[in-house]
């Protein structure tokens, strides 16, 4: 099948990552900070309006935010910002598409409000000896994900909402957790473009002498990663100052960081789902 849908809706995506990438560069100066934000703001609702599927895409850029802000490879401060600028957009197209209840039943949605309570709750959550900070944060996460869940499962059953299960089935019934009789979620499962990735697109993208050089240098950027994020949760990293923070986080650039999340995260989605 022809992912028309998608096609309308990938330029402005491939915009608002572009324009994430600078909005988490240091600004060191005000108005270019308030700029980038707007224009993210914007990139990011043309992106949502343009495509219904909008809400797993953000999830998983929310995803990769709140693993960076948790392991301190990112300024907090641009990660709530973020968080507030998808919520906002994805508001406004709910508004705009005549208060669409499936935006509102969002995962994304369910997840920003769960991550920012207990944000916002444990304040000590980056404290402590290096047992203690992992302790802290693996707790921290499985309370998101549960919070998640229940803040998703309530808005859907007081909206009385079941628009997208047949994904939800289509995700359970691909990973091997039982057959589903969905109809639609049947077809998806049983569509080649929702199949995995054919391993043969990997050798074929090797006779462009790009793949290697690529899979290279995202090798050599995981292990820089995890080595920074190592020295920050042990606390071996200088403490930072608000603005040392912004200029120096963690050795590693913030940009860099969330586009190296950003390309395995998507990545491991189109090895699995081939149309993505």
């Amino acid at each position: 099948t022809i992912p028309l849908r998608e096609n309308w809706s990938l330029p402005f995506f491939a915009l608002q990552v572009t324009l994430v990438t600078y909005f988490l560069k240091p600004q060191k100066k005000p108005y270019a900070l308030r700029s980038t934000t707007v224009l993210v703001f914007l990139s990011t609702f043309v992106f949502s309006v343009t495509w219904q599927f909008n809400q797993f895409i953000l999830l998983v850029q929310a995803l990769a935010l709140f693993g960076l802000d948790s392991l301190d490879m990112v300024p907090s401060s641009k990660v709530t910002l973020l968080y507030m600028i998808q919520v906002a957009s994805l508001l406004l197209v709910w508004v705009l598409q005549f208060f669409n209840s499936m935006i509102l039943g969002s995962l994304v949605l369910s997840f920003i409000l769960a991550a920012m309570l207990t944000k916002h709750l444990q304040r000590n959550l980056k404290v402590g000896s290096l047992t203690v900070r992992m302790g802290k944060l693996l707790l921290n996460l499985i309370l998101v994900l549960c919070l998640t869940y229940l803040l998703n499962y309530f808005i859907k059953k007081q909206l009385l909402l079941e628009s997208d299960e047949h994904i939800f089935k289509f995700i359970k019934a691909k990973s091997g957790f039982g057959a589903t009789r969905d109809f639609d979620a049947s077809l998806y499962v049983c569509e080649e473009a929702f199949g995995f990735l054919p391993f043969d697109t990997f050798k074929r993208l090797s006779h462009t002498l790009l793949l290697f050089p690529y899979a290279l240098i995202v090798f050599f950027l995981v292990i820089v990663a995890v080595v920074v994020a190592y020295n920050n949760i042990s606390g071996l990293s200088k403490s930072l100052s608000a603005v040392e923070e912004e200029e120096n986080t963690a050795s590693l650039r913030p940009e860099i960081a969330y586009n190296l999340v950003h390309t395995i995260l998507f990545g491991l989605l189109a090895i699995t789902t081939m149309r993505m």
